[in-house]
């Protein structure tokens, strides 16, 4: 979620960049266009040209954001509902683990590692502190 906000933020400060870039070339033409040709019908048709342009470039740039941030929208549903299913997933794993884990399973688990129930534990004797004597 942290890289959405950012990815957003940084597409804000790109659009704004760009539009920079796009108005910025626009007013020095229309600035040397009024300087150089003194006859405003030929200046007017520049600018009217200029800005037909920026305004097409504008629009298809505010369709391609668009576009990014309806697939935004959709990739942060998909992660959030794969979120959930692992976060169920995770749940029943543990649930497993403590089921596996329990005392009431324990015999059943003897009988797996082939262990017996004993009756009688008989200790040897050992007389000295040595077991093997030459």
């Amino acid at each position: 979620m942290n890289t959405l906000a950012l990815n957003r933020e940084e597409g804000n400060i790109f659009s704004n960049i760009f539009i920079s870039i796009l108005m910025f070339p626009i007013m020095i033409l229309n600035f040397i266009l009024s300087v150089l040709f003194w006859n405003w019908r030929i200046t007017f048709r520049l600018f009217l040209i200029a800005s037909f342009f920026s305004t097409v470039a504008l629009f298809s740039y505010f369709i391609y954001q668009s576009s990014v941030e309806t697939s935004d929208h959709y990739a942060l549903q998909k992660y959030s509902s794969d979120f959930d299913k692992l976060l169920e997933e995770n749940q029943k794993l543990e649930m497993g683990l403590i089921e596996e884990n329990s005392l009431n399973n324990a015999p059943d688990l003897m009988e797996k590692l082939s262990f017996e129930k004993i009756d009688k534990v008989s200790y040897i004797k050992v007389l000295s502190g040595k077991v093997v004597k030459k």
